[in-house]
């Protein structure tokens, strides 16, 4: 287990929990999307909640670092909100896992979005 990276700490700079198997290439992929969430985090999850026009999750989103992920590197489930995402697929390398950290955890955002679009599906009779 590795201990804090990514959340809401986006907004506190604190960052999720993450688990990974403890190699170097995750152990270094870490450390790098922290520096970039400690960095970026704060107005990120700001600006995405504001385009959501919700509010970014309180408490931390885990985050689990494996090798292999899927074929799109990274994927997140919506029940008990859990990022999966690759430490070694070359889309995730650099600032794109900044992205792909924040891409993942919007899907968590996406709930509210829905009830609003069946809210307005009800309104407009589509």
């Amino acid at each position: 287990m590795h201990p804090n990276i990514f959340n809401q700490a986006a907004r506190t700079g604190d960052f999720v929990q993450i688990t990974n198997q403890e190699n170097a290439k995750q152990n270094f992929w870490i450390e790098h999307a922290a520096l970039l969430v400690r960095k970026y985090g704060k107005n990120l999850s700001s600006r995405i909640a504001s385009v959501y026009r919700t509010t970014w999750p309180t408490g931390k989103i885990p985050v689990e670092v494996v090798l292999y992920a899927n074929w799109a590197g990274a994927y997140t489930t919506t029940y008990d909100t859990l990022i999966t995402v690759s430490s070694v697929d070359p889309a995730n390398q650099g600032e794109a896992g900044l992205e792909i950290l924040f891409h993942e955890a919007s899907h968590a955002l996406i709930e509210s979005v829905q009830e609003a679009l069946l809210r307005w599906k009800d309104i407009l009779r589509f």
